[in-house]
């Protein structure tokens, strides 16, 4: 597909989004995750594979409707076992429940291994009390609690939390970092029965590997355009705007492949950052011009008049589509490609996999669509 043929549909396209934006309906479902997982010294592995895999867990899961309405994707991450929060119980919460996932995929990657006391029942528990679940009983709630050792150790009964969460509608699946038999040993087969939910084993020494196409470097080209579309705004623009790209550079580290990954993410209608992007913030409410204060602009928009702002980020919007819609082409090919050669998405059955295919299972039980 040419960028001449692409430009009038585009065009068409983009000049209607702010008013279309505002009568979307409400998206009133939810899919809530919590990620927990086991940071002591020998879960370097289970750690490499969530870096490695989150991009393709999102885009898997953000393929779902419920009764034909959309679905808010929530992910939290949690860690347990590192020496330094001991006086928390060995735990930290790094995120809330969030649609933020650049924030979620910045604190994978800052996190550090290390420790040896893993508590199981405190990390859930502390989830439980310090996340803000759903109380609609149609939305998905569910905590995948990853690691090995003793499922029972610490002072918070594990029994007692996953009692309280199945009171709540809230799933727990338990992800044993080893043999299926060691696992319900150490009663993390129990932890997931107690719960309601699975009890699932993998391999944490099975390194992240995704297939490399011919296509990646037109995507990652299509990927650095698309960047240059973002127009940050707020206290907060710059900080968050380099933090986009820094997870960019992240999922590169890892490979090619890796960030085709996230760039499927990023063209999808579930990347949205209305909160710092002045274009999306556009899109969404065509009269956010004149509600920002003088010093909420960018430098190179403060000169401007409110007709030249409204013509940029018009163009801006443009040009955003244009890059979308070349890198989806790309993608598109690049996922032909890996059917052919691999008979599937090129990736190691580990930690994504597991998660995914619980996911599905346990959301389509609830009446959740996956496309």
């Amino acid at each position: 597909m040419t960028k001449r043929a692409i430009i009038p549909s585009i065009l068409c396209l983009v000049l209607s989004l702010p008013s279309f934006a505002q009568d979307e309906p409400k998206n009133d479902y939810k899919i809530q995750i919590a990620l927990l997982l086991d940071v002591s010294g020998s879960m370097g592995g289970l750690v490499n594979q969530a870096k490695g895999q989150f991009w393709r867990m999102v885009n898997e899961l953000s393929k779902v409707e419920k009764k034909g309405e959309k679905v808010t994707l929530q992910i939290a991450l949690g860690s347990f076992g590192n020496s330094d929060f001991e006086e928390n119980g060995f735990f930290k919460l790094h995120t809330p429940l969030t649609t933020d996932l650049d924030l979620l995929s910045e604190q994978l990657f800052i996190l550090e291994i290390g420790g040896s006391e893993e508590y199981c029942g405190y990390a859930i528990q502390t989830a439980l009390d310090s996340l803000d679940w759903s109380a609609n009983e149609q939305d998905l709630k569910i905590i995948f609690i990853a690691g090995n050792e003793s499922f029972s150790s610490g002072t918070v009964s594990y029994s007692n939390a996953c009692k309280q969460a199945s009171k709540r509608h809230i799933i727990i699946n338990t992800i044993y970092c080893g043999t299926e038999q060691a696992g319900i040993d150490d009663l993390w087969a129990d932890g997931a029965k107690r719960g309601k939910g699975k009890y699932l084993t993998i391999s944490q020494d099975s390194a992240a590997k995704l297939t490399e196409t011919l296509w990646d470097k037109k995507i990652i080209r299509y990927s650095a355009q698309l960047n240059g579309t973002y127009v940050p705004f707020g206290k907060d623009g710059e900080k968050l705007i380099k933090r986009q790209i820094r997870q960019d550079e992240n999922a590169l580290l890892l490979g090619n492949a890796f960030l085709r990954d996230r760039v499927m993410f990023k063209i999808s209608k579930h990347y949205h950052n209305a909160s710092w992007d002045l274009v999306d913030a556009y899109t969404q409410d065509s009269l956010i011009l004149q509600k920002l204060e003088p010093d909420d602009f960018p430098v190179h928009l403060k000169a401007m008049t409110r007709t030249q702002k409204h013509t940029y980020l018009q163009q801006k919007q443009v040009e955003r589509e244009l890059y979308k819609e070349g890198a989806a082409v790309y993608c598109e090919k690049a996922k032909e490609h890996l059917a052919i050669t691999t008979g599937i998405t090129g990736l190691t059955l580990t930690l994504d996999n597991t998660i995914i295919d619980t996911i599905k299972e346990q959301g389509m039980n609830s009446g959740f669509e996956f496309k």
